[in-house]
């Protein structure tokens, strides 16, 4: 079938005031933005490390981190200190993972 067998009136309608055609071209163009997006969000949530719990109808998310600085400046003297460093061998003194040096299991502190 071809056009001329239809009755109708072709009218122009500038594209800024045709906005419902405008609207319907774009739905694609922004479903697949939404859709990267959303993908971006969820590989930042992941990122997060959050903890999620299920309540009632909805997700509770947090993470806690809490990092103390004293530790790691008590191994530093540690290990700047002759006298701890000497003591190492006996067998009162241990050294735990993180490099600490521990007396009878605690955290020996240097003068």
């Amino acid at each position: 079938e071809y056009l001329k067998d239809f009755d109708f009136d072709l009218r122009y309608h500038p594209g800024k005031a045709n906005v419902v055609a405008d609207a319907l071209s774009r739905k694609a163009l922004l479903a697949s933005e939404l859709m990267i997006h959303k993908c971006n969000l969820i590989e930042n949530f992941r990122n997060l490390n959050l903890n999620m719990v299920n309540v009632g109808d909805g997700i509770v998310m947090n993470k806690l981190e809490i990092s103390c600085d004293l530790r790691d400046m008590i191994i530093q003297a540690q290990m700047n200190d002759p006298d701890v460093q000497r003591r190492i061998n006996n067998h009162e003194f241990s050294v735990a993972t993180d490099g600490a040096i521990l007396y009878n299991g605690r955290l020996c502190v240097p003068n």
